[in-house]
């Protein structure tokens, strides 16, 4: 890994910033999950469709806690190297 980080240092930085997005992600939901599961609002469930992941009929407050964890992990990944965010 060392090897090809000298070599390919600017091709492989994107690659380590996007497994720290997929790692932030993932920390977001096991973090904020049971907070969001105890709140009383959003219990209701997505209607029947034909969309790949919503036939399992997950809850309202959890896709937005989806949303919520992928909208911060991509502004992150945007403005990583301003200085205003560092």
């Amino acid at each position: 890994m060392l090897v090809l980080l000298y070599h390919f240092y600017d091709l492989l930085v994107y690659v380590v910033i996007g497994i720290f997005c997929l790692a932030s992600i993932t920390s977001l939901y096991s973090f904020l999950a049971p907070c969001v599961r105890r709140l009383t609002f959003g219990k209701c469930r997505v209607p029947n469709n034909s969309l790949p992941y919503f036939h399992k009929h997950p809850q309202v407050r959890m896709l937005l806690l989806a949303l919520f964890r992928v909208a911060v992990s991509v502004v992150w990944g945007i403005f990583c190297n301003e200085d205003q965010w560092a």
